[in-house]
């Protein structure tokens, strides 16, 4: 009766290891990248800001995008950007131009 026991829970722990595709796919959808730079104009949902090396991003805010006061053009910001262009959170920093 043991040796039952002892197999059925290592085929239980083999089959729930045994699968780290969902743990993988959890893990890359959660990432999210720092972009800083000057907000130049707000486009309905969309950011357009550039950062320091002159690229140009256009990121997308909705109503759960966490925000630290009203954004507007000319702000540096620092934005928590997911891999599709999702901004998780976006702050105004000090503005050092």
């Amino acid at each position: 009766m043991l040796t039952a026991v002892l197999v059925a829970l290592s085929q239980a722990a083999f089959s729930y290891a045994g699968d780290p595709s969902s743990v993988s796919q959890a893990t890359a959808s959660t990432r999210s990248v720092t972009i800083t730079g000057e907000l130049l104009k707000i486009v309905g949902e969309f950011y357009i800001v550039r950062n320091e090396a002159g690229k140009l991003f256009r990121l997308h805010v909705d109503k759960f995008t966490k925000k630290n006061q009203v954004l507007k053009p000319g702000d540096i910001v620092e934005a928590q950007v997911t891999p599709k262009g999702h901004v998780r959170s976006i702050t105004v920093g000090p503005s050092d131009r």
